[in-house]
């Protein structure tokens, strides 16, 4: 008498399973790798938290949450040191064009430091260095930008509430001129 075996159930158990276990376990292992633990630093130069990205920053609670890490470029038009220790950097021509509306160009340029003179450019947007982030590149902290430096940077998308327009602030990392640098604390 012939006895029936079930083939498909066979080949199903011993080959199957083991290539669906195997492709699940390679996939899986390069999220888990691609994947920074939680509270580590990144290399992306941005702050992990709104707690780590305000130390620093004076009166942070004028300053409204937006976007953690956000990249943006422009062209320096004025750079000063404000009464905080904060080098206050105007920029114009900025990308994404997205991040300033008319009102926050409009109340910017409200500031002699953001409108047009016989000294510089009118500016759309601020971008702030705190001063604890100040100083030398090789030192990991960041270099005071120039008028007519193309500068980009990451840093906290913040709208600033006292004075009605949105703002970079801080800046955690800059690239102008062909050097990048990073605050060491992000």
């Amino acid at each position: 008498m012939l006895e029936y075996t079930d083939t498909s159930k066979s080949f199903v158990s011993k080959f199957f399973v083991p290539v669906v276990v195997l492709v699940w376990s390679i996939v899986s292992l390069g999220f888990l790798l691609s994947t920074p633990p939680a509270n580590s630093q990144s290399d992306s130069g941005c702050a992990s938290s709104w707690e780590q990205a305000m130390s620093g920053v004076y009166s942070p609670q004028r300053l409204s949450q937006g976007t953690l890490c956000q990249a943006a470029s422009g062209e320096v038009t004025f750079v000063e040191k404000w009464g905080d220790g904060d080098w206050d950097v105007y920029l114009k021509n900025i990308s994404p064009s997205g991040l300033v509306s008319a009102s926050d160009i409009r109340n910017l340029q409200l500031w002699r430091e953001a409108q047009k003179t016989r000294r510089h450019d009118a500016a759309d947007m601020l971008w702030e260095i705190v001063p604890q982030d100040q100083g030398r590149c090789a030192k990991g902290k960041l270099t005071k930008p120039s008028a007519g430096d193309s500068l980009q940077v990451q840093g906290a998308y913040v709208y600033d509430t006292n004075h009605g327009y949105h703002e970079i602030h801080p800046v955690y990392q800059e690239t102008y001129n062909g050097k990048t640098c990073t605050s060491s604390k992000y």
